[in-house]
């Protein structure tokens, strides 16, 4: 979050993401992602189970090697977002890549 919270939190993009905290969490399951987003005071603003799906469509889709940067949405009722996996790490970032978000739908 170097310059935003994720769009499902803050959809006017208002609100700087200074201090604030995300962990995204990944199941086998109906909804197998959950992302916690908490504040700079240490506060839950957001914690909720959702879907994720590979983006583009037909990048990876859990079958041989990972090519990095990868891209997969996040959906929940508030929205959704791309995250962006640039290296084999834990570590996700949020992507403004006009060209991914023009290709979502």
């Amino acid at each position: 979050m170097e310059s935003r919270l994720p769009k499902f939190v803050d959809a006017s993009g208002t609100r700087s993401p200074a201090g604030y905290a995300v962990r995204v969490e990944f199941y086998d399951s109906p909804k197998p992602v959950r992302v916690i987003v908490t504040d700079p005071q240490h506060h839950t603003v957001f914690d909720q189970r959702g879907t994720f799906r590979w983006h583009p469509r037909d990048s990876y889709q859990g079958h041989g090697q990972i090519v990095y940067p990868s891209h997969f949405v996040v959906s929940f009722p508030s929205g959704e977002d791309i995250f962006e996996q640039r290296a084999a790490e834990p570590v996700l970032y949020l992507s403004d890549d006009a060209g991914l978000w023009s290709t979502l739908k």
